[in-house]
């Protein structure tokens, strides 16, 4: 049961979290950058460029985790942050974006 809790951890950070991002990534780009005239993006170049973004940062990497807590709950920790960067972002900017 323990290696199933880390394959299903392990599914959500390295399989949801650029889907999430790219999903945030294309919203956020057609609200506030498209209306400047930049063009258009599809999903799969969101996708990619979230991928870049993720891999240009430190933004829910094993710095931001707590090192004193066992594996599994850093993994666990790990998975939470993964889902609450695009979810937040997503949130802020629908927030802005009804300052428009």
């Amino acid at each position: 049961m323990k290696v199933f809790g880390w394959i299903v951890g392990l599914a959500i950070i390295f399989g949801l979290a650029p889907v999430l991002r790219g999903y945030v990534l294309h919203e956020l780009w057609a609200w506030f950058l498209v209306p400047l005239g930049l063009p258009i993006i599809g999903k799969a170049h969101a996708y990619g460029i979230a991928i870049l973004l993720w891999l240009a940062t430190t933004a829910g990497t094993k710095s931001q985790l707590d090192q004193e807590k066992p594996a599994g709950e850093q993994l666990i920790q790990a998975c939470v942050l993964v889902l609450m960067y695009p979810a937040v972002s997503l949130l802020a900017g629908w927030i802005v974006k009804g300052w428009m």
